[in-house]
């Protein structure tokens, strides 16, 4: 091994011990999506890491596990994404000394799940996020989101009505518009509309985006000329049909 390559080893075994006797003096929480969604607060990231016993102030660098901080933050079920990781601090001031040296900080980048279903049904109040996955609801936040009832159990929700979350979370007019899925005992479904008097009778779940078409040629052609509160019911259940019930009939 040449000279230059041994001094630059040597200088690299140096640098690291240095680093990894900084004190940590800052832990640094940054909430990426806090402005769409507060599910968790800082606090309550805090609150898990002295729970886990992974608090990193006051312990040196080198003495600090972030892979263990990450996985102790993944299995709160709010949170989607955990990323811990070092960075230069300022400087601190040991105690019971008036020396100072060079201190260290960690950083926290949190991402939290993003729910697109708030489910009432036969297994409690929860909410299924863009992902599909179950998550509970938080104390701090309440979402403006469609709301299943009825007979929805975990499963059902996951499985089957995740398809159809997704579709109206990337339909602008529809995640506007279905204010509530009730499932029915038989799981046909039914959607209660925001705007509109009727009740939309979906039926099962298959053809769901065909028939919501078939919806939207009905409110393109014959609601503008009748008006918006002329219909009790709409039913979609039948292939390429639509069956409009007139209230009082």
């Amino acid at each position: 091994m040449g000279i230059l390559a041994c001094y630059l080893l040597a200088t690299f075994i140096v640098y690291n011990n240095e680093e990894g006797r900084k004190i940590c003096n800052e832990l640094k929480i940054n909430i990426t999506n806090e402005d769409e969604y507060q599910f968790i607060q800082k606090e309550e990231i805090e609150r898990i890491i002295r729970q886990a016993s992974l608090n990193p102030i006051g312990k040196e660098m080198k003495e600090i596990n972030t892979d263990e901080i990450e996985a102790a933050l993944l299995k709160n079920q709010l949170i989607a994404e955990a990323q811990c990781y070092k960075t230069p601090g300022g400087m601190v001031t040991l105690q019971g000394d008036s020396t100072q040296t060079l201190a260290g900080a960690i950083r926290i980048d949190i991402t939290q799940r993003v729910p697109i279903l708030r489910v009432i049904g036969t297994e409690g109040n929860f909410y299924i996020d863009n992902k599909g996955n179950y998550m509970p609801t938080s104390r701090h936040f309440t979402l403006y989101l469609p709301v299943v009832t009825g007979y929805a159990d975990k499963e059902f929700v996951q499985k089957e009505l995740f398809p159809f979350a997704r579709f109206l979370q990337e339909n602008k007019f529809w995640n506007a518009q279905i204010e509530q899925i009730y499932v029915r005992a038989d799981k046909e479904i039914e959607l209660i509309p925001r705007v509109g008097a009727h009740l939309i009778l979906l039926g099962k779940l298959d053809n769901f985006e065909q028939k919501l078409d078939n919806l939207m040629l009905m409110y393109q052609q014959v609601f503008p000329q009748v008006g918006w509160n002329k219909y009790e019911a709409i039913n979609l259940k039948y292939k390429n049909q639509v069956i409009a019930t007139r209230k009082g009939e």
